[in-house]
């Protein structure tokens, strides 16, 4: 499930997809911890988020995730939200574009 990871200041770091189960477990308990691993299997950093219960103005109670280290909440993997993907497609298809173009060119000697 897209879910949006918030700084301490309430302002949106991230959106990542968490399983629900997941999200479940850290309304529970309170928060989680999240693991950022830098691709082999050395862990870079752990970041932990807590799970805090808002109002909503229909009455119920939202669930919102702060993480304390935002820094490396910046470095997740981002899920796009569905008004940003066309948008990011678009711009990775024009890096692909300009980075095979580039390859193609072989500098004058």
């Amino acid at each position: 499930m897209n879910t949006i990871i918030y700084s301490k200041d309430f302002e949106p770091i991230t959106a990542i997809d968490l399983p629900l189960e997941v999200l479940e477990s850290a309304e529970q308990k309170g928060g989680l911890m999240l693991s950022l691993k830098n691709g082999e299997e050395s862990t870079k950093g752990l970041i932990h988020i807590n799970c805090y219960k808002v109002p909503w103005i229909d009455g119920s109670l939202k669930a919102i995730l702060v993480a304390h280290e935002e820094e490396l909440a910046l470095l997740l993997k981002p899920d796009w939200l569905v008004g940003q993907r066309a948008v990011v497609a678009a711009y990775q298809r024009t890096v692909k574009i300009l980075t095979d173009k580039l390859r193609k060119t072989k500098p004058e000697d």
